[in-house]
């Protein structure tokens, strides 16, 4: 099965009403992106290190590894302060997970959070949710994917409005998403550099995915 059956399977369970089932297909097909990206064994801080090395490396006429000065690596006080630029290291409410990340979380967060201008939120978008401060990628995986993957539903604090609009609301009780969310998803899949020859010829499968029209279809 390829990443282009997940959204397939995502569409097809949307337009059947299955709104869940539809964004754990959609966010499955998320973390298998993100693995392509950030592939096991090499941290996506580590990726996007190499790149900003390559960078100054190159603005400065430094032809070896050997003579390029090494980054920053932020510590855990740093860590918050420093989102932009590609400088992103996911929170979490384990201080060890700070300092050493690796797996399939820092993938998918990174992922969500490099894809984060498509998906309808500021790149530093973080919400306040049980008495904490959460990136939204996080709360993503922590809340959602994982919720929905191994306890089979999503918290009863979290629930999805419907409406073609991106917009968040919190509350001291509950935490409410946009259906659309599924869709935003969804189009960062699809629109990965990653997944190109997997959604050759997308657009001529079907038109408007997501569309709140589902009972028309």
């Amino acid at each position: 099965m390829s990443i282009r059956a997940r959204i397939e399977d995502a569409v097809v369970l949307w337009h059947t009403g299955r709104r869940e089932g539809a964004l754990l297909s959609a966010l499955v097909a998320a973390a298998a992106t993100s693995r392509k990206r950030y592939p096991k064994g090499r941290h996506a801080y580590d990726r996007r290190r190499s790149l900003v090395r390559r960078a100054i490396n190159g603005l400065f006429g430094r032809g070896s590894k050997t003579n390029a000065a090494p980054p920053h690596k932020p510590n855990v006080s740093d860590i918050h302060g420093n989102m932009e630029m590609g400088k992103y290291w996911p929170s979490s409410d384990k201080e060890n997970r700070l300092k050493k990340p690796r797996g399939d979380r820092v993938a998918f967060t990174q992922f969500v959070h490099d894809e984060m201008r498509l998906i309808g939120g500021p790149e530093n978008f973080n919400l306040k949710f049980r008495g904490e401060m959460w990136p939204l990628q996080e709360l993503l995986y922590t809340f959602i994917r994982c919720e929905l993957a191994h306890e089979a539903g999503i918290p009863r604090d979290i629930v999805f409005e419907p409406g073609d609009q991106f917009s968040i609301c919190v509350t001291d009780e509950q935490l409410t998403l946009p259906e659309i969310l599924v869709d935003r998803i969804a189009s960062a899949v699809r629109l990965a550099p990653e997944n190109a020859s997997d959604f050759e010829n997308w657009d001529e499968w079907i038109v408007d995915t997501f569309s709140s029209r589902s009972e028309e279809l």
